[in-house]
């Protein structure tokens, strides 16, 4: 509520308004009537039009160039145009275009001598394509496209020297840029593409070297098909180098493959023109038993294709099974100084294998790894079965060689039963002290074993005496009795020192026992 606050009390009747409003079309009057009677009026006449007056025609001069538009009472307004358009007799319009690559201007010019000229420098990539204007590729530092020939310094020296022409895409990028390089003869055997890269290190400006791109003149480029034939095709037509999407539709797809595979990737390499392989991957299945598939075949091409059979190469990722076995074969041979697995069966008379390798694990995995071209490499081979008899039969040993072109060294039981043997062993002597005595050669030999087999023990210390550093296992091979083992050194049989681990003096060996010793400061010291 808003009061108003008046001095002065108003009586009743001094309480005017308004009460009526009335406008009189023929005289222009407008009275407003108050509550008291008294009228109010005020002439309106002459401030609004009576007469409807409107446009009615337009003409224009061509002469003067006025333009009149004339309304109903016959009045009218003018404007003069004359000046703001081509009038007949100048008729101008656009005579040329030009363009200048040097400056990036586009001119267009008009028959009444007036050009309009506008800059689009910056907004385009220059080509000139001028043969023998550029001199050195390193002063292409800006955007822009080239056509040069061999006499440009800076150009690949891979190129081939046959190639007379070629193009070069210049792309500038901050305080950098690239240089692109593609051959520009007729001749295919030229297809060559070579990229480099430069930086800007405040006006000194450093370079890559050029590096040439795959193409398939240079046989780096592979093709990709990824379009499955139908309805049938024979996978032995794909002789060329490339990547196929194929299916289970094709003929002389592997036999064995696996019925849940439909579709499958194939992988063709070709060798010169008589040979080559392919690589067959499954590409589909989502069972956890699914697991992906990998095959492999060769062919010869001499006097026809003659094509290998499939084989399965892995199964189930990078896991999978050794598919054959070899047994008594030659490890010397070259097949098996290549780098890889191969499942050996068991040992028999063959005569490369270890010697200590025992005749009864019918199983057993090689492992072979050659360093690069120079033949050298390392072989190992594993127990890979298990026997229910009496231990050690359960064979969790392994061996390890290395070889070269021509010479290997012996074979080295690095695993025993599980445990690893942690020397390492440059010669070692495995002596049956009850088939050939107490007094065998140590000459050379960093590790000794003695095998005892009979009911007691004495060694009476090696020709050439022990060595700092020396090891020597004594294991008792029978479980029928207790052995007495006393080591002697080798003058006048003076007993020699030994130091037990559970700080006895005597050592006393049953049931496949062993004892480890190592010879230091004239004494031998058990460490296992």
């Amino acid at each position: 509520m808003t009061s108003i606050y008046n001095p002065q009390q108003i009586e009743a009747d001094e309480n005017t308004y308004i009460t009526a409003l009335a406008f009189a079309t023929g005289t222009g009057v407008l009275t407003a009537t108050r509550n008291d009677g008294v009228e109010i009026t005020q002439s309106l006449d002459g401030r609004y039009s009576q007469t409807d007056i409107y446009l009615d025609s337009a003409s224009f001069d061509v002469g003067d160039g006025v333009l009149t538009l004339t309304r109903t009472d016959d009045g009218t307004v003018t404007v003069d145009l004359d000046g703001r358009y081509v009038q007949t007799a100048d008729d101008i319009y656009l005579s040329g275009v030009s363009w200048n690559q040097n400056t990036g201007d586009i001119t267009f010019s008009r028959n009444n001598a007036i050009s309009i000229v506008e800059n689009i420098d910056g907004r385009y990539v220059p080509f000139k394509y001028t043969v023998g204007v550029v001199t050195d590729l390193d002063d292409l530092i800006t955007t822009q496209v080239q056509v040069c020939d061999k006499s440009a310094s800076n150009r690949p020296t891979a190129s081939s020297s046959s190639m007379d022409v070629f193009t070069i895409l210049v792309i500038k990028g901050g305080a950098g840029g690239s240089q692109l390089c593609m051959s520009g003869d007729a001749d295919s055997t030229d297809n060559q593409v070579w990229i480099r890269m430069w930086k800007d290190n405040a006006g000194s400006y450093t370079w890559t070297d050029w590096t040439e791109l795959p193409t398939s003149s240079t046989g780096n480029f592979v093709p990709f098909d990824l379009t499955i034939p139908s309805p049938t095709y024979n996978l032995n037509d794909y002789t060329s180098t490339g990547i196929f999407s194929v299916d289970k539709n094709a003929t002389n797809i592997p036999s064995d493959m696996p019925s849940w595979v439909d579709k499958l990737v194939l992988q063709v390499t070709n060798s010169g023109s008589y040979n080559g392989n392919q690589t067959l991957y499954t590409a589909n299945g989502t069972a956890t038993s699914e697991f992906g598939r990998i095959y492999y075949r060769k062919w010869e091409d001499a006097a026809g294709i003659n094509w290998s059979n499939w084989t399965e190469i892995n199964v189930g990722g990078i896991s999978g099974d050794l598919k054959t076995s070899y047994a008594a074969i030659d490890l010397d041979s070259a097949t098996y100084r290549e780098t890889g697995y191969w499942a050996l069966g068991a040992k028999g008379v063959a005569t490369t294998w270890p010697a200590a390798l025992p005749a009864t694990s019918d199983y057993n995995i090689l492992q072979t790894i050659r360093s690069g071209t120079s033949g050298a490499g390392q072989q190992k081979i594993m127990c890979a079965d298990y026997d229910s008899g009496t231990p050690p039969d359960t064979h969790i040993r392994e061996w390890k060689r290395v070889f070269d072109n021509s010479n290997e060294t012996d074979w080295y039981e690095y695993q025993f039963q599980g445990q690893p043997i942690y020397k390492q062993v440059y010669h070692t002597t495995e002596y049956d002290s009850s088939a050939h005595g107490n007094n065998p050669d140590s000459s050379n030999t960093a590790a000794y074993y003695v095998t005892v087999g009979g009911d007691s023990l004495y060694l009476y210390g090696f020709q050439n005496g022990y060595a700092e550093g020396q090891t020597m296992r004594i294991f008792r091979e029978t479980n029928d009795m207790y052995v007495t083992v006393v080591i002697y050194n080798n003058i006048y049989y003076a007993v020699q020192p030994i130091f037990l681990m559970n700080g006895g003096t005597s050592l006393t060996l049953s049931n496949y026992q062993s004892a480890e010793f190592i010879y230091h400061n004239s004494i031998w010291f058990q460490y296992k």
